[in-house]
Parts: structure tokens; sequence; C-alpha cells
């Protein structure tokens, strides 16, 4: 296996000074799409306001039982999955995390806006939602199935309370992201007999570089390609393709529940404040009717996307154009300052990203009080934070 790069460089001159901006081509292996990845980017200036998102109390989810049809299902964790009331497909299904709204209590449910407020309780629900309702789909004969997050208004959200969507496919078309996945992985696994996200992970251990953290169950990393800066991708190690494959909760728990420290990682340290976070699962269809089993070539992953809050939007006329990304950090960066995150139980204040202020007539860097009490406040409430440890209390 081979991890393709370039590196281009463009000389320029402006107003006599000279500079060499150099970008780095790499080619995902997963999908040989092509991502520049482009800091020089990340130094231009914005002209859009950051967007304000006004605070919501209640909504129609923080009581489920009242606001939404039926038939509900009810996942460990304490999520409920309820039937999408303005669907874009069949067999819709929106996972809503708790807290709810108490029948006969007044008080507003307190949305949580931000990654860090994500907790291992909510990682079992997400998981064990995407076991209930994928075999849900197996049994209706589902030619596929797609389980993904939007987490803030950047990301989608149509809603501040914490929720997943899941939705049944009757059609994958041959340009998706899923089916060329593993089109691509049965080609690799026909010409050399192995599996391409296995091979993949080997490399990436023994090169260090972009590794976060990876166990016996599951590898985390910053991916080699990413569509966008500060990208997480999660492999399972376990050799299965798809979550049906993971009939025991604690192997399904065991992949999933490492990536806890992810989200507060990146709402402290890369300052993202929106996410999607897409579950690939081999096609139901090819579990059942490929001669290779999908699980010989592809593997269960999840990708979390990290989206811009400077611009209202962050795929433009390049992405859409040329079906390529246009990040503006290298994963390499990612993956060290996840690494500092993840070695200690007392992630360091010293990582926190900082403005630029005016004391005493002296441009100086300091870190955003806000910002700091929410870091010291996410600390104290849980000493000696293990991130990877894979809390097995739900309650």
């Amino acid at each position: 296996m081979e991890l393709k790069e370039r590196v281009l460089e463009n000389r320029l001159t402006l107003n006599g000074s000279e500079k060499n901006a150099k970008v780095f081509l790499r080619i995902d292996p997963f999908t040989e799409f092509p991502s520049y990845i482009s800091e020089e980017r990340a130094r231009r200036k914005m002209f859009v306001l950051r967007t304000q998102v006004q605070y919501e109390k209640n909504c129609d989810f923080c009581n489920p039982y009242f606001n939404t049809p039926e038939p509900r299902k009810h996942h460990e964790g304490g999520a409920v999955s309820v039937p999408n009331y303005f669907p874009w497909s069949m067999g819709q299904f929106v996972t809503i995390y708790p807290p709810f709204k108490e029948n006969g209590n007044d008080a507003p449910v307190l949305h949580r806006l931000f990654p860090s407020e994500l907790e291992q309780k909510d990682l079992t629900s997400m998981i064990e939602a995407l076991w209930d309702l994928a075999n849900y789909s197996y049994f209706l004969g589902a030619e596929a199935y797609l389980f993904f997050t939007n987490w803030g208004p950047l990301a989608g959200a149509s809603r501040q309370h914490p929720h997943s969507q899941f939705t049944m496919l009757d059609y994958v078309s041959p340009l998706s992201l899923l089916k060329i996945e593993v089109d691509l992985a049965r080609r690799y696994y026909l010409n050399t007999g192995k599996n391409i996200y296995d091979e993949y992970v080997r490399m990436e251990e023994e090169n260090g570089a972009r590794r976060i953290f990876s166990n016996e169950n599951v590898y985390i990393g910053a991916p080699f390609a990413p569509k966008f800066s500060d990208e997480i991708l999660i492999i399972s190690k376990k050799p299965v393709s798809s979550i049906l494959e993971l009939e025991v909760r604690e192997d399904r728990l065991s992949v999933m529940q490492p990536a806890w420290g992810i989200f507060p990682f990146l709402y402290f340290y890369r300052s993202v404040m929106n996410f999607n976070m897409v579950f690939h699962n081999a096609p139901i269809s090819e579990i059942k009717n490929s001669s290779i089993h999908p699980s010989k070539y592809y593997r269960m992953h999840i990708h979390i996307y990290p989206r811009k809050n400077g611009l209202p939007v962050d795929i433009a006329g390049a992405e859409l154009g040329a079906l390529c990304s246009v990040p503006s950090k290298l994963p390499e960066e990612t993956a060290h300052y996840a690494r500092l995150w993840y070695s200690s139980p007392y992630p360091s204040e010293e990582y926190l990203p900082k403005k630029q202020v005016i004391i005493e007539g002296k441009p100086t860097e300091v870190v955003d009080e806000e910002l700091l009490d929410q870091f010291r406040m996410c600390m104290r409430a849980m000493p000696q934070r293990k991130f990877y440890h894979v809390d097995d209390n739900t309650e």
C-alpha cells in the first residue's frame, strides 16, 4: 500500500516581497479523491462575522414522548429514536439524547451547545441506536443505511438538542462515497489478498505522525488526506465491515467509547463548535449478496468532520467542481495536539487557543476568559479523565 503525496510550490511576489507557498497534494487511499492541504489559507483575512446562535431553551425534542411521532425505539444510555417528521427518504429516524423534559415540570431543558459536553453515555446511546436501527433495516430488506450526527448550525443541525439521524437507503449510487470505498477496497483485496484498512492502520501506527490513540480494538487518528481541517478518522480493528457483525455489546462499546476524548479536544484545543460525524458500514446488499464477505476487504469506520466557524459555508466551488478537498491544517499538527490531550489525565491549559489584545499599549496573546472558565469547569467535573477508558456505567 502506498500513501501518495506531492509538494506543490508557488513562488509569489507582492509589493516586492516574495514568498514560497507550499501546498501538500495527498490522495485519499480509500477513495482516491485529492486533498490540497494549504496552510496559507488559514492566514487569509475573513470579512464574515462569526455566526451568532441564539440559545434555545426548549424544542420539540425536549419532550419526545409528547412532540414526536410513533413508533419510538428506546436505547441503552437513555436515548430514544423516533420517526423523522420531515423525512427526505424512507425509513428515517431521529435519535434524541437526554436530558428530556419531564411531564408536569415547567423548568426549561438547557441544551448542550458545545462538543465538550458530550458524555460517555451519549456515545453508548449512539452506538446502541445504530445497532438497533441497523438490525431493523436488515430485517426490512434495505439496500444500505446511513447514520450521522450534525452538531451545530454550520454542520446542518436544525435543532440545538443533541441528536443523530438514521436513514435506510433503497439505492446506493455508484458515485456515493460509500460505494467508491467498498469497490476500491474489494479491488485492493482481489489484487493483494489484503484488507486496505488493516494495511493503512498498520502503516499509520508504525509511522506515528498522525496516530492519536489505538489499542487492540480501535485506531483513532488524523487522516492522511483529510477533507476538512482537524478531521478525525476512527477505524475498527475488529475484523468487521458493519455494526451488524458486532453482536456483543462490549465489542461495540470498545470501538466507540475511546473516541470520547476527541470532542472536548476539538472544542478546547481547536475551537471547533460545529461538526458532522458519519458512520460508514458496508451495505446490507454487499453482506447478503457478495461472493466475498465484505469483512475480508472493508472495515466499519467513522469520520468526524469539523466545520469552519469563520465562514457561512466551507464547501464551495473547488470542492463541488473538482471533488477535491482544500483543508488549511496538516493532519500531523492535529494529531500532535490530540495526543497531548489523550496522553494526560489532566490536559494542559497551555494549548488553549489565544486571542490578541492590547495590554499597556502592547499586543499580548491571552486565552479567552469564558473558554478558560469552561475548560476548568470541565476538568473539575471529571477529575483524572481517562478519555480512552471504556466506561461501563450507562446509568
